[in-house]
């Protein structure tokens, strides 16, 4: 979530203020790791590509920006094409169907062309 792609090496032990504690380690591009606190692994996410193939980490710390920008971007242009989608079912003329009651059958011919 706030580094970016990096691979999921497994639990790592590491002592912390003298206290022996669990962690997730990530590992990025060129063998840089960060350590996720056990408690905080809700930060982590699988990532899943398009097309199955495994994902390349990225470099630890340079490319967040850039895909956080290129995320939001298409966010964006999604949320636009909605917008035009149901602002044009909004305008277009049709007349409403007739409610179909539960146990009754509707009398009203249907076409399905």
């Amino acid at each position: 979530m706030d580094y970016g792609l990096g691979r999921y090496v497994g639990l790592v032990q590491r002592t912390l203020e003298g206290l022996e504690r669990e962690f997730c380690g990530v590992e990025y591009k060129n063998g840089d790791q960060v350590y996720v606190p056990i408690h905080q692994a809700d930060r982590l996410t699988r990532y899943i590509g398009p097309d199955g193939s495994p994902p390349t980490p990225g470099n630890l710390g340079t490319q967040n920006g850039r895909d956080k920008r290129k995320v939001r971007e298409a966010v964006q242009e999604v949320a636009q094409d909605l917008l035009d989608l149901y602002a044009r079912r909004h305008v277009a003329e049709g007349s409403p169907s007739a409610p179909i009651t539960p146990g009754r059958a509707n009398s009203s011919p249907v076409s399905l062309c």
